[in-house]
């Protein structure tokens, strides 16, 4: 009986630091600035240094427990240059990162160009959930609602700031894509359940062509009370073995009913021609979490 407590215990201090480290109200969640490095230390300057950093936890199937960073900083004696990154290591996987370059222009609805390289193990259903809460889902419950593909690539993208809100961007891509396996089956609960198999991808090396806009009526960004947030997506792609044409929406509407009690209303659409069924990279999955909770999870297999 001590030891049953005992593990309890364990278990639940366990899920408290988890619980911490994935809720965004976490200060270890939180960017932290650094405001003064010393000019003979550092390209710099004291006035306008910006370094952004912020730790990436994750769960999923194909990577077990992943641990990285997100960085980013501002060379001002550079012309404004920002430096992108991101780090990060899967115990079941390997060393994956992100680089890239941009800069910004003008002081006010800023147009920015810029490029990156990256290799990561990304999905598609990010659209239906983010990373984090399919972590806690896959970490404690033993439920992976995503499926995952590994990802290379150049990007080069042009934004534009409208109002100083909204945002249109234009982006070129040359991307190689594989297949990555299960390669783990642990969570802390659900010993009795399996994790679903990763569904295998047609490697094949393309490029696409996409735009992209945001259009942003909220009355608060980060606590919005009401009003529309809208993007999108129009994708183009050729590749090895398949071309072909995407269009994608997300439309939410915040509205304020009585009191402090807050109704969102959210919408989401798309369409892909010219692949089929098995070109996973390419399709979404319909049923579930995210899209339509009365029924299973993916039980409309690409859309």
């Amino acid at each position: 009986m001590e030891k049953f407590f005992k593990n309890i215990a364990v278990r639940i201090c366990f899920i408290y630091l988890i619980f911490n480290l994935l809720t965004p109200s976490s200060p270890i969640h939180a960017q932290f600035k650094i405001n003064k490095i010393e000019k003979s230390q550092s390209f710099y300057e004291k006035e306008k240094n910006n370094i952004g950093v912020s730790p990436i936890l994750r769960y999923n199937r194909v990577q077990g427990i992943t641990l990285g960073i997100d960085f980013s900083s501002q060379l001002t004696k550079l012309g404004r240059l920002d430096i992108l990154g991101k780090y990060c290591y899967g115990f079941k996987d390997q060393s994956r990162y992100l680089i890239g370059l941009q800069r910004s222009f003008f002081n006010l609805n800023f147009l920015t160009i810029g490029a990156y390289y990256q290799d990561l193990v990304t999905s598609q259903d990010d659209w239906f959930i983010s990373y984090n809460e399919n972590s806690a889902a896959a970490f404690f419950l033993k439920e992976d609602f995503m499926d995952y593909y590994i990802k290379k690539g150049a990007i080069g993208f042009i934004d534009q700031k409208i109002n100083e809100v909204h945002t249109i961007r234009f982006e070129a891509e040359s991307f190689e894509y594989g297949s990555i396996e299960r390669n783990t089956n642990w969570s802390i609960f659900g010993k009795k359940k399996n994790f679903r198999r990763n569904s295998s991808i047609p490697e094949e090396h393309g490029i696409a062509a996409r735009f992209l806009w945001v259009f942003d009526w909220r009355d608060n960004s980060l606590m919005p009370q009401s009003g529309w947030y809208i993007e999108g997506k129009a994708e183009q792609t050729l590749g090895d073995s398949v071309d072909t044409k995407g269009l994608f929406l997300t439309l939410k509407r915040f509205q304020t009913l009585f009191g402090s009690h807050l109704i969102k209303i959210k919408l989401i659409a798309g369409t892909r021609t010219g692949c089929a069924s098995r070109y996973d990279q390419y399709l979404m999955d319909m049923g579930g979490i995210g899209s339509l909770v009365a029924y299973k999870d993916k039980e409309f297999t690409n859309g």
